[in-house]
């Protein structure tokens, strides 16, 4: 897999992070997504959810996602309506964010509410 922000990020790299890691790295684009909103900042927060849409990549090819590949495919779908949004929308990315920290139970335990809100 070539990816383009992380550049030095291979799929056995990505595996060797524990799943709980992984969620907080990918949820971590869209805690700055919400920062970026605030400052109408658009083509910065396309950037967030390209990265985060690379780090869902990178979790199809790492056996411990296998049980739940097909939630991650159709979060990572879902993803692409906010990529697209015009505007996309706090309310949306936060759902998204508190979406992704609940599957785990260690990140499920993470306050909820991304910085500055």
């Amino acid at each position: 897999m070539v990816t383009l922000w992380h550049k030095s990020m291979t799929p056995e790299r990505w595996a060797s992070y524990t799943m709980d890691r992984q969620i907080l790295m990918i949820a971590s684009e869209f805690s700055r997504v919400h920062s970026l909103l605030s400052q109408s900042r658009i083509p910065q927060v396309r950037e967030c959810y390209e990265r985060a849409m690379e780090l869902l990549d990178l979790c199809t090819y790492d056996a411990k996602w296998s049980s739940r590949r097909r939630e991650l495919l159709r979060f990572r779908e879902a993803m692409g309506e906010l990529y697209l949004a015009e505007q996309p929308g706090k309310a949306t990315n936060l759902l998204f964010y508190k979406t992704l920290m609940e599957w785990h139970p260690v990140t499920a335990r993470v306050p909820l509410e991304p910085p500055g809100n």
